[in-house]
C-alpha cells in the first residue's frame, strides 16, 4: 500500500471513530423537542459576516483571521441575546486598558 493510501485509510478510521463517539448526539433532534436538525440559525447569523469577508477579500494574516472570527462570534452571540455589541466591546477594551473586571453581565 502506498503512503497516500495508508494516510487515507488512517483518516477514514479516525472519522469513523469520531462519528461513533458522538453518534447519539447526531440524532438528538429526534428525541428532544425544539432541537433543529440543521444549523440554519447559525448559518443565517454568520451570513452577513461571510459576505463582508468576501467583499473585503478577507484578512491578510492568520492573526487577523482569528481576530475577525472571534469578533464575529461575540457580535452574533450578543445580538442573539439582544445586547449592545458596541457597548460590550467598549467595556471589554476599557477593562483591559484600565485593569478592571470584565463586562461578563452584558
Amino acid at each position: 500500500m502506498f503512503v497516500a493510501e495508508k494516510a487515507k485509510v488512517r483518516q477514514s478510521k479516525s472519522l469513523v471513530r469520531n462519528l461513533l463517539k458522538c453518534f447519539s448526539l447526531l440524532w438528538i433532534f429526534l428525541y428532544e423537542k425544539g432541537v433543529e436538525p440543521t444549523n440554519n440559525l447559525a448559518e443565517k447569523a454568520l451570513r452577513l459576516f461571510v459576505m463582508l469577508r468576501k467583499i473585503s477579500l478577507g484578512s491578510q494574516s492568520t492573526w487577523g483571521a482569528r481576530l475577525i472570527e472571534r469578533l464575529m462570534t461575540v457580535a452574533v452571540t450578543l445580538q442573539q441575546r439582544s445586547k449592545n455589541v458596541f457597548f460590550f466591546l467598549t467595556e471589554l477594551f476599557g477593562s483591559f486598558y484600565e485593569i478592571r473586571s470584565l463586562p461578563l453581565n452584558c
